[in-house]
């Protein structure tokens, strides 16, 4: 099963901005989310029910924090409401500000729960 699939699935049919898997080509300086998986934790209670839960993190590279957190609201909205097969957790955020670069970086945790 490919869970970083269903994340990106979820994700870029939310979005507009350009959506990765693990990381961004070379050179990218448009607004842009890059998706990694933390963990996979899959239980079976004693009726072969699986529960399948995806910890994953998106991180927003974004030139202005107030776009970056109107995406985040956007995609949290949609996949609330839009997507039969996962649902979602916002866990936690976190803000870096890229010095070098000028960009903004936010990183979300998310809980992607897969409904089996």
């Amino acid at each position: 099963m490919n869970y970083l699939q269903y994340v990106y699935d979820s994700v870029n049919s939310a979005t507009t901005e350009d959506v990765y898997a693990l990381a961004a080509p070379q050179g990218t300086t448009a607004d842009h989310i890059v998706i990694t998986i933390q963990s996979v934790d899959i239980t079976e209670n004693k009726d072969l029910n699986a529960s399948e839960t995806i910890t994953a993190t998106l991180f927003f590279h974004y030139a202005d924090a107030d776009a970056a957190q109107a995406e985040l609201a956007i995609i949290r909205d949609y996949i609330k409401t839009d997507v039969d097969y996962i649902t979602a957790t916002l866990d936690g955020i976190q803000f870096f500000y890229d010095d070098v670069n000028e960009r903004v970086l936010l990183a979300a945790d998310f809980l992607f729960i897969l409904n089996t």
